[in-house]
């Protein structure tokens, strides 16, 4: 017998590559799964066959803002966490406006910000609890008759001009 063979085991690189690789690719395998089922992708919605056939309806809606001419400038006040709308043409009074911010990556940190009449043109609402990102957003009346879309760097960016004109 050779002198190799009367070492332990451990002591040959073979025995490693032979043992170590498939025990590595089992723990990257357990490692990988984890990382899936915790970061569930939210890009994906449950039910985008029903949301395919509303697009049509989506955009009648933001035609009808289009005709409307309807024009919103949104403030974000940092210190107050309010949001404040400008709205043109004014509005009924006792309609409240709902403001819809999507996050772009994570379902859990959409709003919906109900937006009250002040005076006027004025609408406010109360932003809660959000993470910095690049906001889709989607303004409308409650009973849906219209809808103006756009993007929004927030907080970096204070204010947004949404204009159906210039999608």
């Amino acid at each position: 017998m050779s002198e190799n063979s009367k070492s332990p085991w451990y002591n040959h690189p073979m025995a490693w590559l032979v043992f170590g690789i498939p025990f590595l690719t089992i723990i990257a395998g357990i490692i990988t799964i984890i990382i899936a089922n915790k970061g569930a992708d939210d890009l994906v919605k449950d039910d985008y066959y029903k949301e395919g056939l509303a697009t049509n309806q989506q955009m009648e809606k933001l035609n009808k803002a289009k005709i409307m001419g309807l024009q919103a400038n949104i403030i974000y006040d940092e210190k107050t966490n309010l949001i404040k709308l400008l709205i043109s043409p004014e509005m009924d009074n006792n309609q409240t406006l709902l403001l819809n911010l999507s996050h772009p990556l994570e379902k859990r940190y959409d709003r919906e910000i109900i937006l009250n009449h002040l005076v006027e043109n004025e609408y406010v609402g109360e932003l809660k609890d959000f993470k910095s990102a690049n906001w889709h957003v989607r303004l409308h009346n409650s009973s849906q008759e219209w809808l103006i879309k756009g993007r929004w760097n927030l907080p970096a960016e204070k204010t947004l001009l949404l204009n159906p004109a210039q999608e």
